[in-house]
């Protein structure tokens, strides 16, 4: 029994060394499959059921029999932004009515997972197959914006005036085949990526018609802006799985930046201020301070960028019971260096004097390149009946230039998670549940990186949690 403790701390102490750096989380979805998320995603070099397609194709080789798998993770997300708008922008409707903490739309949000793998018969330790699942995520509807005072008392905003509903599915063809039997395997996968968009803003335009039309709260144009566009990309994904030997086994991996081609329609609505001083006045730009609106409608295009990511596991088996496991990997987040809206028709018509169309808009996001860690463990209570348990940490990819309340990295993250798999005869039951926690992040000065008199971030505090629950059925056979 000494013994088998003696290995059990040795092999922990080995998979800690691995515990030396974390990852940035963007608006990925953190992972597929109930046990690699029980594992707290440690499971590039466990990879011993279907969702090896995300996490280390390689170990499809492995399988000891066919896979058909139906899962459902349904994520309840709690983002808090408590607004700290300089006082420069006071009357500009970035100071929220009522004030103190702000809250999204609360929403429940269902992930289905698919996929099915057949070993080979004719080709020895050959496994070929596909999944469909969730790979980015974005559903946050806020509102953060109130009309200035003495600007336009008709007008009512509609409560959605911040919304990102960014959906990006990836079908995952994917083969994998053993090299050396029973040491090394090597896999590749295709990623085929379906991007939708639906994204809302509010926009302050520069007043350029002068005195006395530029005075406050009259020396911007309020607008509102919203996109929905569809698109695809492709890209991939590798690995290598290496049996040091029957304790002992390391993962690497590797995965292609997808760029996501989008195309859709942007709507665009002025509303114009009242000023009954300006109104009276008989002059050139008057007829614009009577209230009312504005509208235009273009087609636009977008790329959107997903990053690259590397990968390195290793796992570690001190006895027929239990396994150790820890991963970490580099996601390549600053490929996205902005979102560049580009409009066609000649550009988005603001209607009104003086006022050149608008040919594209340019969100800076400046992300960073981090990494992830992982820990996991699994260990085998009956024979058919395995707990499982992870941790991880997920280090933000958003500086404080870039950050805002509508996308969902806003700090580093702790996660906990817990599972459980249920073996009856050729099926496996397995639920598996997780809580994400960041500390509280503060944001103290406003950016304009590209100078274009929209502010790229939010000043205030921010925190988030977030908890999950995923049920997995997988059929062998």
């Amino acid at each position: 029994m000494k013994h088998g403790y003696r290995k059990l701390l040795v092999g922990f102490a080995a998979v800690m060394i691995l515990a030396t750096t974390a990852s940035a989380a963007g608006f990925s979805v953190y992972g597929v499959g109930a046990r690699a998320r029980a594992m707290g995603g440690a499971f590039r070099a466990v990879a011993d059921d279907w969702s090896a397609a995300y996490w280390n194709p390689a170990g499809l080789a492995y399988l000891q029999k066919n896979e058909l798998d139906v899962t459902m993770l349904v994520t309840n997300p709690r983002p808090a932004y408590t607004p700290e708008a300089p006082t420069s922008y006071l009357g500009w409707g970035f100071n929220i009515k009522g004030g103190g903490e702000r809250y999204p739309d609360d929403r429940m949000l269902p992930f289905p997972t698919f996929s099915g793998f057949v070993r080979v018969p004719w080709v020895t330790g050959l496994t070929l197959g596909a999944a469909i699942y969730w790979a980015q995520d974005v559903n946050t509807i806020w509102d953060l914006y109130t009309i200035p005072d003495n600007y336009n008392a008709t007008v009512t905003l509609p409560e959605q005036n911040y919304r990102v509903d960014l959906d990006v599915w990836d079908f995952h063809p994917t083969l994998a085949k053993e090299l050396i039997k029973d040491k090394l395997s090597a896999g590749v996968g295709l990623s085929v990526q379906r991007g939708d968009l639906v994204f809302r803003r509010m926009y302050a335009f520069a007043n350029p018609w002068g005195t006395p039309y530029n005075v406050p709260p009259f020396d911007r144009l309020l607008g509102t802006m919203q996109y929905k566009a569809d698109g695809f990309g492709v890209g991939g994904n590798a690995g290598l799985l290496f049996k040091v030997n029957d304790q002992f086994t390391v993962g690497l991996t590797g995965q292609t930046p997808v760029t996501v081609k989008l195309n859709g329609y942007s709507d665009m609505e002025i509303i114009f201020p009242t000023n009954r001083g300006l109104k009276e006045q008989d002059t050139t730009y008057s007829a614009y301070f009577q209230g009312g609106f504005e509208a235009d409608r273009r087609p636009f295009k977008m790329d959107l960028e997903l990053p690259g990511a590397l990968g390195l596991g290793v796992a570690y088996r001190p006895d027929d019971r239990w396994l150790l496991a820890a991963d970490i990997a580099m996601t390549f987040w600053s490929q996205m260096e902005e979102w560049r809206f580009r409009f066609e028709g000649g550009g988005m018509a603001f209607h009104a004097k003086g006022i050149e169309p608008l040919t594209e808009f340019t969100m800076p996001m400046n992300w960073d390149d981090q990494f992830q860690f992982s820990l996991g463990a699994q260990y085998q209570m009956r024979e058919n009946l395995i707990l499982r348990g992870g941790y991880g940490f997920d280090q933000t990819a958003v500086p404080d230039e870039t950050v805002l309340p509508y996308l969902p990295d806003y700090n580093s993250r702790h996660r906990l998670n817990a599972g459980v798999s249920l073996l009856l005869n050729r099926f496996e039951l397995a639920g598996q549940v997780s809580g994400a926690f960041s500390g509280t992040r503060t944001v103290t000065r406003i950016s304009d990186l590209n100078r274009d008199g929209q502010f790229d971030n939010f000043p205030g505090e921010y925190k988030t949690s977030q908890f999950e629950l995923l049920l997995s059925t997988i059929y062998r056979f």
